[in-house]
């Protein structure tokens, strides 16, 4: 999912509804310096909390990678689920659903393939 998908599911949801997490911290992912990672944290948010993370902390704005460079974050940039320093877990969000009144980010483990399993 990239933020302008993103962005598009959280502005058709109520902004009240309660999400599962507080998402924090963006930054330049770790491993993929042009896609923003977040942080999860225990806890609850709103969709508007998540929404005005991205629309004033995220898009449009340039995040240094974490071996140097500038990266702009904009609609088309990928989102994952990460924190500073670590690109352990590569958990991309790839679904949101409503389940039991609290909005839900799915996140799917992203798995790199050798080009041996392609040929």
């Amino acid at each position: 999912m990239n933020l302008g998908e993103l962005h598009t599911i959280l502005t058709s949801l109520d902004s009240e509804m309660r999400l599962d997490g507080i998402y924090s911290n963006p930054h330049s992912d770790r491993g993929y310096y042009n896609k923003v990672a977040i942080r999860k944290e225990e806890g609850e948010s709103t969709v508007w909390d998540l929404l005005f993370l991205l629309e004033h902390d995220i898009l449009n704005e340039t995040f240094q990678g974490y071996k140097g460079g500038d990266f702009k974050m904009d609609f088309n940039s990928g989102i994952r689920i990460g924190y500073d320093s670590s690109c352990t877990g590569n958990e991309f969000i790839t679904e949101i659903k409503a389940q039991e009144g609290v909005i839900k980010l799915y996140l799917t483990e992203y798995q790199q393939r050798s080009m041996r399993e392609y040929l």
